[in-house]
């Protein structure tokens, strides 16, 4: 298959995907695959009859909390508001999830992403001389540069994915998550990628705007908005009926 979706869910984030599904399916009609981290039964076979599920045999054995200096508990206290423990075990096998992708060119959104529009003009930000195409965390900032790795388009056997992976395995005890990997990656200059525009990525601390093709409802308060509110398809519905 040349061009498909691929996601990741386990028993603690797998109540997003029936919300995660309606909003992909009513503006896209691209395969997806799902990557089972560890989802219960139900959840399974729901995803069954509808997407391809893989199921990830090997997982990256994660630092836990107890290994992390007072520096870095501080730091990442400060940077992440919601259950970063329990993340973390998701975000270090983002990569192995990644390289399991049957398709030949994959775009990975996280269950926290939210399309609110036609995603088919994303596909085309993957030319042939790159790599990987991937937005900031914020575009309103200069500095520090930090990429988002919610939403991902890579090319199938992508050279960087293993090495992603390698330093995964690696830096889990200095590093909060696999984005912060990627971006030191990115930062040192190896790897060819296309930036992409905000709108494919939009973390939703940024405010709206009506150019939203994505939303990213990142973090743990993103979340606790997606499950009592429903996200910004509903709000954007609220706004029409005013």
């Amino acid at each position: 298959m040349q061009k498909g979706i691929i996601i990741a869910a386990d028993k603690n984030g797998e109540d997003l995907l029936p919300w995660w599904w309606r909003h992909y399916s009513h503006y896209a009609y691209y395969s997806v695959a799902v990557v089972d981290l560890g989802m219960s039964p139900p959840k399974r076979a729901w995803c069954e009859e509808r997407m391809h599920v893989i199921p990830l045999t090997t997982k990256v054995s994660v630092a836990p909390k107890e290994s992390i200096t007072e520096k870095n508990l501080k730091l990442w206290k400060q940077q992440y508001r919601g259950p970063l423990w329990r993340a973390r075990e998701a975000w270090f096998n983002k990569p192995k999830a990644c390289m399991l992708s049957p398709f030949e060119k994959t775009l990975w959104m996280d269950l926290d992403c939210e399309v609110c529009g036609p995603i088919d003009l994303l596909f085309d930000e993957l030319s042939e001389e790159v790599e990987l195409a991937i937005g900031l965390q914020d575009f309103r900032l200069e500095t520090p540069v930090v990429y988002n790795s919610g939403v991902l388009l890579f090319r199938q056997g992508s050279p960087f994915l293993k090495e992603w992976d390698l330093r995964c395995q690696k830096l889990s005890p200095t590093m909060m998550g696999d984005q912060d990997v990627l971006t030191q990656m990115l930062l040192e200059g190896n790897i060819s990628f296309n930036k992409l525009s905000p709108y494919f990525n939009w973390l939703m601390f940024g405010g709206y705007d009506p150019g939203i093709i994505i939303a990213h409802w990142a973090a743990g308060w993103g979340k606790e908005y997606i499950r009592k509110y429903g996200g910004l398809n509903h709000l954007k519905k609220s706004f029409a009926a005013v």
